[in-house]
């Protein structure tokens, strides 16, 4: 499926910089923010991207309560519309 292999490329990207999940958050929101059901607080994305992504964006917990990093180019690589809404559609992807 075109999912898993978005996937299993993003997760073969040697990573380089770190930036805090925050990155990834605003990147989900930029690319979903067309889709109504997208439009929630930024809070509730960011534990579906932690929960979800962990290996994937190379999540780590940070020194400070709630912090978390991840790496820059997985996040840029990833197709965030199609990770949102793959689970949502009724065709194949």
């Amino acid at each position: 499926m075109r999912r898993e292999k978005m996937l299993q490329s993003v997760q073969a990207i040697e990573g380089q910089k770190r930036v805090t999940i925050r990155y990834a958050n605003l990147a989900l929101q930029k690319q979903a923010r067309t889709v109504s059901f997208f439009k929630k607080p930024r809070r509730q994305f960011q534990r579906n991207i932690i929960d979800h992504l962990g290996d994937v964006l190379g999540i780590e917990k940070g020194r400070q309560k709630g912090e978390y990093y991840c790496w820059k180019e997985r996040v840029d690589a990833m197709d965030w519309r199609l990770w949102c809404l793959y689970p949502y559609l009724d065709i194949k992807v």
